[in-house]
């Protein structure tokens, strides 16, 4: 019973251990009054981990209910985020009675919170086996499959969880927002408005059908959820800096600043927030501010590669070549494989006509993503203005070949035939882009594009 007590929370767990230390007392009990005691010692702040270690090391239980207390501590571990703690429980738990799907399922839930998201596989699949109308258990295994983008997997799990309860508004979100990952905008938010219909105050299903609309450039009906999102909870700092982006994105700049100032006010260390709003200030080419936002948005995290990066493109725009250098090389540092910084920073050595280094960039850029045609054409252009016509022509060919309506690179390739005096395949690719791009000066077109 006083294992079983723990399940409902740290009251009912006080109120026995109140009822065992007065039985004692009343009693003359000395040794029941004194157990009484200690049970209601350990139970600290709601936390009922001592409380059912006491149970564990010195209740004499039987192997049944000394699994009921292990499985039960496993829960105030995994509660408290004690993942390691947890495993150990529920184990223990698991080997005194393979039958119990609870504590496999929980397994399976602090396996998910650790990334060991196969060996949460498992658990959950065996904990379904021995009880299949555990809808939990099966819309946890549906987010675990989510998590290893395993998605088709997921919207099976999830569709079954619904199934089994068809009210069960975390199963109907999580397969909203399984399938927006898949671009499935339509089923997202038809899932988004079932939830909505089912709890008209839930913010949470407002808010992703929100984010849906703004994936679908449904910019007015995102703002609409995203409002009233708000409306329901003032301090939803993720509903307000969304409303943000969604105004950024209609170019209503002025508001996307407000609602990124209000969610900074709320949380002043949001780097989110606060390198939103500089983003928005360079799209207003308030670059000043643009650079205080990305500074304190690193400041706040300093392996912030974004804020980074986009304070270097904003010194760029500002002709303040070194340091746009020098944040774009920070970057890199701390992501090796990011391929904008590199390109960025490529971009900006060509403008420092600092040709060597602009081509090391580009080449690194192309070997982590060879289906770029811009960046090979950027490459390309490089070589034709350090007048390596060969390999300008080999670029241009190759991003041409890659999209072969790049009229960009088409006009840089022919404006290097030009240089190269092969006027008929210049004249050949300049007719080539005005069929592309009829409006296009024909004379604006005998230089090579820039990077």
């Amino acid at each position: 019973m006083a294992a079983k007590a723990a399940r409902y929370g740290a009251i009912r767990a006080r109120q026995l251990a109140e009822v065992i230390a007065n039985a004692g007392r009343d009693a003359g009990h000395e040794k029941l009054r004194h157990w009484g005691q200690r049970l209601l010692g350990g139970i600290n702040d709601g936390d009922v981990t001592l409380y059912l270690t006491c149970l564990i090391n010195d209740g004499h239980l039987d192997k049944g209910i000394l699994a009921v207390a292990l499985e039960e501590r496993g829960e105030s571990h995994q509660s408290a985020k004690r993942s390691d703690e947890a495993i150990v429980d529920f184990t223990r738990a698991i080997e005194l009675d393979p039958s119990r799907a609870r504590a496999i399922g929980s397994r399976g839930a602090t396996y998910g919170r650790m990334e060991r998201y196969e060996e949460a596989i498992a658990d959950f699949t065996r904990a379904i086996e021995l009880d299949p109308s555990r809808a939990w258990v099966i819309g946890s295994r549906g987010a675990t499959y989510g998590r290893m983008e395993r998605y088709e997997e997921a919207i099976a799990d999830f569709t079954r969880a619904i199934e089994i309860d068809p009210s069960n508004i975390w199963a109907i979100i999580s397969r909203g927002a399984t399938y927006r990952q898949m671009e499935c905008y339509e089923e997202a938010i038809a899932d988004f408005t079932r939830a909505i219909e089912i709890d008209p105050s839930n913010a949470w299903a407002i808010g992703s059908r929100g984010v849906t609309y703004r994936r679908m450039q449904r910019y007015e009906e995102a703002i609409a959820d995203y409002t009233r999102a708000i409306e329901l909870d003032p301090s939803d700092t993720l509903a307000i800096g969304s409303r943000g982006a969604t105004y950024r994105r209609m170019e209503c700049y002025e508001e996307a600043i407000a609602d990124y100032t209000r969610a900074i006010e709320i949380d002043p260390r949001d780097t989110w927030a606060i390198g939103s709003r500089g983003a928005t200030y360079a799209r207003m080419e308030r670059y000043e501010e643009a650079i205080a936002d990305y500074t304190r948005a690193i400041e706040l995290d300093p392996s912030n590669p974004r804020a980074i990066g986009d304070r270097g493109q904003t010194y760029q725009k500002m002709k303040r070549y070194g340091e746009a250098i020098a944040d774009y090389t920070h970057a890199i540092e701390i992501d090796p494989r990011d391929t904008w910084a590199t390109i960025s920073r490529g971009a900006t050595y060509g403008r420092m006509e600092r040709y060597e280094e602009a081509i090391a960039d580009y080449t690194r850029a192309i070997e982590l993503d060879p289906s770029r045609a811009w960046v090979i054409r950027s490459r390309g252009a490089t070589y034709g203005r350090m007048q390596r016509y060969e390999e300008a022509i080999a670029d241009y060919t190759r991003a041409i070949e890659l999209d072969p309506n790049n009229a960009r690179a088409i006009i840089g390739r022919g404006a290097t035939y030009r240089q190269m005096e092969r006027y008929d395949e210049a004249i050949a690719d300049f007719n080539r882009a005005m069929e592309l791009d009829p409006n296009h000066r024909p004379l604006e077109s005998l230089r090579p594009a820039s990077g």
